[in-house]
């Protein structure tokens, strides 16, 4: 295993080993005569003082040893290991570099916080506002700072190219240095950066380039604590919430009002983020995973998110137009939570890791639809028809399932043939759920499904 691991990170000497070892096997076997690595045979002869061959000897040559193999070996690994050598001093010369370039960014920033009073500048920035005439050369001071920090930061980012750990670093340190906000990034490139867990509140990332990107929030703490004290809050206005001092520490990790119009987030990986009220519109989310993410309030009209991984995604309030590009099951979803499905014909719908928390489902036809581990806590299915169904690991607390029809591995063949064509088509509902006590109606035979 390890050594797999090493030729991945060393694919030109991988590639050149299997090289020299194939040609080897296959020049022994298969060698032509003109090649000079198989066996060959010299042929004397003697003549007497007429031209006359009176003797010929013919000497056998052996083909190429072992050590003739090594040899020829150690000729060819001369200057591919030159060349190593030179790319691993390049590499670490490079390196070097970068780091420099990073340490001497955050003093420079440093030095605008502190020496030149950038925090203090920003800090007043509402008092200046209000007072125009008596403060404007420090509103110029202020704009210039904040000019000179983002031309370092832009340049910087281009210079890191594929350093993905390093921008993310660069970006951390924004974060920290509640300069985040502030700074107008649009255009920055952030391709491959490692921005796990950076709070980006108001970040202003217009046109930038996030593909590859990793923006999940991990850290299982927060996101608990998220979950359980904003699930109602994250959907309005976060100003008008009455918060407690850890409500207010989860709240930083909210990335409330980001900017992320016409951004290219292609593949990047929003896993976990709530991202409540995002500007979104057409960014490229092509490919993306948002597993989990709360986009609630987010737009994304005009976005692409073809073959985006939507799975758990909090879409009420979310804004999509024409132009969105969307799958099918994720548009069915969005319109499920948004408008509601009251008496709807969703019957063999693919619904599968969908959230739908606090969706209206009653007396839609669900059956034989596909509802395995998606998210329907608080969701009211009376009387919808659920027979066939697969909830399997579907999250149903607090959802209203009174009336609702279910069928179970008794229910006789012609009612299931009427729902699916199939004899059997028993509701699957997650382990230890209890269907009477949810007051669910069973369907015994087509008589009971017929009268319901």
């Amino acid at each position: 295993m390890q050594i797999i691991v090493w030729l991945k990170k060393h694919k030109l000497i991988g590639g050149c080993t299997f090289l020299f070892v194939a040609g080897a096997i296959a020049s022994i076997i298969y060698a032509p005569d003109w090649t000079g690595f198989g066996s060959d045979s010299t042929t004397n002869t003697e003549r007497d003082s007429t031209s006359k061959v009176i003797k010929t000897i013919e000497v056998e040559q052996s083909g190429k040893t072992l050590w003739d193999w090594l040899g020829l070996g150690g000729t060819l690994a001369i200057p591919i290991a030159i060349y190593l050598f030179q790319r691993s001093e390049n590499e670490q010369t490079d390196n070097i570099s970068r780091e420099e370039a990073l340490l001497s960014y955050f003093k420079h920033i440093s030095e605008l916080l502190i020496d030149k009073k950038l925090k203090l500048l920003i800090d007043k920035k509402l008092k200046l506002l209000t007072d125009k005439e008596s403060n404007k050369n420090e509103c110029a001071v202020l704009d210039a700072l904040l000019d000179s920090a983002r031309a370092c930061t832009l340049s910087l980012l281009r210079r890191m190219d594929k350093d993905g750990e390093r921008k993310g670093r660069i970006i951390s340190f924004l974060s920290d240095a509640e300069l985040i906000s502030e700074l107008n990034l649009e255009l920055a490139d952030l391709s491959d950066a490692n921005l796990m867990n950076v709070i980006l509140n108001n970040a202003k990332l217009g046109y930038a380039n996030l593909s590859n990107a990793n923006l999940s929030l991990t850290d299982k703490r927060i996101i608990n604590k998220i979950n359980r004290e904003f699930h109602q809050a994250c959907k309005f206005d976060m100003q008008n919430v009455q918060m407690s001092d850890s409500q207010k520490a989860a709240l930083k990790f909210i990335d409330n009002g980001i900017q992320l119009y016409c951004a290219n987030l292609k593949e990047a990986c929003l896993c976990n983020r709530f991202l409540p009220k995002a500007n979104l519109s057409y960014a490229n989310l092509s490919d993306a995973n948002l597993s989990n993410a709360n986009l609630s309030g987010a737009d994304l009209s005009g976005a692409n998110l073809s073959g985006a991984n939507l799975s758990g995604v909090n879409l009420s309030g979310v804004i999509l137009n024409k132009k969105t590009q969307i799958d099918a099951k994720w548009h069915t979803v969005w319109k499920i939570v948004n408008q509601g499905a009251k008496g709807q014909n969703l019957s063999g719908a693919n619904l599968s890791d969908a959230n739908l928390s606090d969706a209206i489902l009653s007396g839609a036809n669900l059956s034989d639809a596909n509802l395995s581990d998606a998210i329907l806590s608080g969701a009211n299915l009376s009387d919808a028809i659920l027979s066939g169904a697969n909830l399997s690991d579907a999250n149903l607390s607090g959802a209203n399932l009174s009336g609702a029809k279910y069928t179970d591995p008794n229910t006789k063949s012609e009612a299931c043939q009427y729902i699916r064509s199939e004899p059997s088509c028993a509701t699957k509902f997650p382990s230890k759920f209890n269907p009477i006590a949810a007051k669910m109606v069973l369907i015994k035979d087509l008589n009971d499904f017929l009268n319901q």
